[in-house]
């Protein structure tokens, strides 16, 4: 045991947190789903599993490191490249499985959308940092507590009221194979090794005896007493058996806690900056250089441009329009806010970015640029890869559309906001020009592009960016029942689920962070924060405008769906809706059978007597289009039975 090291959570300025204050909930949630209590997809930033900060900070605010994948997008990278992982902002852009906690730095400096965590203190940390304004470092509400804490010397040391003192950490270890003490019948092979940790652990001990002796100074233990600090200093310390409940610390020496407060530790000479007073809007990202393959979406290859006609460089001062990320409805109380009411704005500006606020200087602080323009490509980049396109609206409507009032996600009504726009500046009210696999005509500003979801091969990461293909078909259906039957999970694990025809009364409710952990909310296709089967319903029925038991999508029941359904019948996992699984166990069996001839004569039913016309025959029952589902149609319907 060699030191306490305090970890601290970091935030990009243009995540947009207000007064710069996260509780330990929230980062629970972000740290294991990639999005915040309320919805919101935050880029969650982190190291690889076996990162010992990873493993403090997330202990400390009560989540099993293991489950702290945030992101999780991509393998672990230990050095960055921009051909293959970089948290640079282009193609290869990452945040996820960091390697190092410089990389994890640089992800959070690169990304406006991100928080993260690092170390506190000794060079190149988040202290250092947060002074040079690369980031900001957040005020945590710790488990248990009421009050959000901002990390200093005295509450890091008498860390003891879990409503001041900072507790966000871990011990600093090292561990051996065999003793490094000379008389153990088990020793370290290496006696070079043993004198070298046996100089470190007497040299601890001999500081913790006698701070103030000049004997000691510079040397190892006084090091990691104004780098870091000695665990003697410290009030109290994690349980070992819940580490969120902080205990009276046996080890405590009162005389080197009182030293360290007294001395010129890193947190006394150059103290954490408050929140937001050092670069309020944060820096211009560094993007890849694409010099000789194309440019971005502002026309430039590595710099960006401002919407004065001025060139921006990579760490240049953002002006106040650009602090906080996706705020377009820059107007009154919306200023610094980032919520739905920014959509109509925001398509606007995708739509012609170089026009949007053409030269219009808000009178702002300029930070280092040449007035306060807006920056489209630093304010709208939501998804890291440099450009501002159709693919950060989806972002934004996915995982941004937060309702002003309750303050949640509501990506249904984000998703039709989206079309609303484009209707009104001058598009089809089809923003994305999305298709639908039953032939269906799309509805305009109705937002179904909400449903596109699992794209060609539904390789999805829930909570990262959101992915599409275009068109709603078979494949986001089976995506939407794969999650709701727990499949994300023991598909991970290499495990299978057993036959359940009762998949549908299944509900996941994002609120219940257990559920959350196995959830992609981007399955949640009415604004209620539950994946169950009404979403399904809005898919299947609302947006493909069919029933259960169309197994292949031509928008009508029939025999050739009973066909396929049959032909699959067995007891092998992984079938999909196009193979007859309609009730979502991943099995197609007699319950799948039943179901669309429950489902068919529903529909016959509902419709008997009605009035019917082209295109839709009443739901395809007027088998005769006669235009009425009467006793004539009885005979096709017994052949579709």
């Amino acid at each position: 045991e060699l030191a306490w090291v305090p970890v601290a959570i970091i935030a990009n300025q243009g995540v947009g947190l207000p007064s710069g204050n996260i509780s330990a909930e929230q980062t629970q949630y972000l740290f294991v789903t990639g999005r915040m209590p309320s919805g919101e997809n935050l880029a969650a930033a982190t190291r690889d599993s076996g990162s010992g900060t990873r493993n403090a900070s997330m202990n400390t605010l009560g989540i099993d490191p293991s489950w702290a994948r945030g992101d999780n997008f991509g393998a672990k990278f230990d050095t960055e490249s921009d051909a293959v992982a970089t948290t640079k902002t282009g193609q290869n852009h990452r945040i996820s499985n960091c390697g190092g906690s410089g990389i994890m730095e640089n992800a959070v400096q690169y990304s406006r959308l991100a928080v993260g965590y690092t170390g506190l203190c000794s060079a190149s940390r988040a202290n250092t940092d947060a002074i040079s304004g690369k980031y900001e470092i957040c005020s945590v509400k710790n488990v248990g507590g009421s009050v959000y804490v901002r990390p200093t010397l005295d509450n890091i040391l008498n860390n003891s009221d879990v409503n001041s003192g900072w507790r966000i950490g871990g011990n600093e270890t090292f561990a051996t194979v065999g003793s490094t003490d000379i008389s153990a019948a088990y020793q370290m092979s290496n006696p070079y090794a043993a004198a070298y940790i046996n100089n470190i652990t007497a040299s601890i001990a001999d500081f913790i005896s006698s701070p103030g002796l000049n004997a000691n100074y510079n040397m190892p233990g006084e090091y990691l007493a104004n780098q870091y600090f000695l665990v003697a200093a410290i009030d109290t310390i994690p349980s070992p058996t819940a580490p969120t409940s902080f205990i009276a610390n046996a080890k405590l020496n009162q005389s080197l806690q009182d030293w360290v407060a007294a001395s010129a530790h890193e947190l006394t000479t150059t103290p954490v900056p408050a929140f937001g007073s050092v670069k309020p809007s944060g820096i211009v990202p560094v993007r890849v250089d694409i010099a000789g393959s194309g440019t971005y979406s502002d026309g430039r290859t590595s710099t960006y441009i401002d919407n004065g006609g001025n060139v921006i460089a990579a760490g240049t001062t953002l002006s106040e329009r650009n602090k906080v990320a996706g705020d377009f409805n820059y107007t009154g109380s919306e200023k610094h806010k980032r919520n739905m009411n920014d959509i109509a704005k925001m398509v606007e500006a995708v739509k012609n970015p170089r026009t949007f606020e053409q030269n219009v200087n808000h009178g702002g602080y300029y930070g280092t640029q040449v007035g306060d323009y807006v920056v489209p490509e630093v304010i709208g980049d939501f998804d890291g890869d440099g450009n501002f396109v159709a693919a950060d609206v989806r972002y934004f409507a996915d995982g941004l559309a937060i309702d002003s009032v309750s303050g949640k996600l509501n990506r249904s009504e984000g998703f039709a906001r989206v079309d609303q726009a484009d209707k009104a500046t001058g598009g089809t009210g089809n923003y994305f020009g999305t298709t639908l696999a039953t032939g269906r005509v799309y509805e305009p500003n109705s937002g179904w592009s909400k449903a596109d979801i699992a794209g060609a091969d539904a390789n999805v990461t829930p909570g990262a960016n959101p992915v599409a293909n275009g068109v709603v078909n078979a494949k986001d259906i089976d995506w939407m029942y794969k999650v709701l039957r727990g499949g994300v999970k023991t598909a991970a694990l290499g495990q299978t689920l057993p036959i359940n025809p009762n998949v549908r009364s299944n509900v996941l409710d994002w609120n219940n962070l257990d559920d959350a952990a196995l959830m992609d909310l981007s399955c949640d296709m009415n604004g209620d924060l539950l994946v169950d089967a009404e979403d399904i319903d809005v898919v299947v029925i609302d947006i493909l405008g069919t029933n259960y038991g169309d197994v292949n999508l031509d928008g009508t029941i029939n025999a050739a769906d009973r066909d396929i359904i049959t032909a699959n019948i067995s007891t092998s996992y992984g079938k999909s809706w196009a193979q007859g699984d309609i009730n979502g166990d991943g099995y197609v069996t007699a319950d799948d059978l039943e179901m669309y001839r429950m489902t068919l004569l529903t529909v016959f039913s509902e419709n008997w007597l009605a009035s019917c016309s082209s295109p839709s025959w009443c739901d395809g029952m007027d088998y005769n289009h006669s235009g009425t589902v009467n006793f004539a149609d009885f005979a096709t319907l017994a052949q579709n039975w």
